[in-house]
C-alpha cells in the first residue's frame, strides 16, 4: 500500500504541466549612480603630464631641459614609484651626490642633494620662461596642456569631495 501511494504521488506530481510564472507589467526600474574612483581622475592626470611633457621634448633642442620619468624607491621603504625630472634635475642630483660621498658625507648625501643648488635654480628659471615662449608659439603644446590643467583641476576637485578639509588641494584652493 505505501509503495502504490508513494508511487501515485509521484506520478502525479511529475504530470502536472509546470505553469509558467507571471509576467509581471511593473517593472522596476533600478537606477545605479556611481561615482569614478579617485584612481581614474589620477591616472587620467598623469597620462595627460606625461603627454605634455613628451609634447614638449619633441620641441626643444636643449636635452637638459628635456623631461625624463625614473622608477625610484620612495624613503625607508622598497616600494617603487615614477619619478619624472627634467635631465638638468637628475644631472646635478648625481653631481651632488657624487661630490658629498667623496667628502665622506654618506649618510647625509641625499639631503644635501634635494636641497640643490644655484645652477639648479637657475635652470628652472629658464625652463619657465622657455615653457611660456614655446606655450604661447606652439598650438599643439597649448592644447596638451590645457588638456593636463584640465585633468589636475578635475582630480583636485574629487579630492576635495572625498577627503574636504584634509585634502591637499583644499588648502591650495584656500591659498588663492
Amino acid at each position: 500500500m505505501r509503495i502504490t501511494t508513494v508511487f501515485f504521488l509521484s506520478t502525479i506530481s511529475l504530470s502536472f504541466p509546470v505553469a509558467p510564472q507571471e509576467v509581471e507589467d511593473d517593472v522596476e526600474n533600478i537606477e545605479v549612480i556611481g561615482q569614478k574612483p579617485l584612481s581614474l581622475y589620477f591616472e587620467i592626470r598623469n597620462e595627460k603630464r606625461k603627454a605634455f611633457m613628451q609634447t614638449f621634448n619633441q620641441l626643444i633642442d636643449d636635452e637638459d631641459l628635456a623631461f625624463t620619468c625614473k622608477r625610484r624607491t620612495r624613503r625607508n621603504s622598497h616600494i617603487k614609484h615614477e619619478v619624472c625630472k627634467n635631465n638638468y634635475e637628475w644631472r646635478i642630483y648625481q653631481e651632488i651626490m657624487q661630490d658629498e660621498i667623496n667628502r665622506g658625507n654618506v649618510m647625509g648625501a641625499s639631503a644635501v642633494a634635494e636641497m640643490g643648488n644655484a645652477e639648479q635654480r637657475q635652470l628652472r628659471e629658464t625652463l619657465i620662461i622657455k615653457i611660456q615662449e614655446t606655450l604661447k608659439t606652439n598650438k599643439n603644446l597649448r592644447d596638451t596642456y590645457r588638456q593636463f590643467k584640465a585633468a589636475d583641476s578635475a582630480y583636485k576637485r574629487a579630492h576635495i569631495e572625498k577627503f574636504g578639509i584634509l585634502s591637499p588641494a583644499m588648502s591650495e584652493q584656500q591659498d588663492k
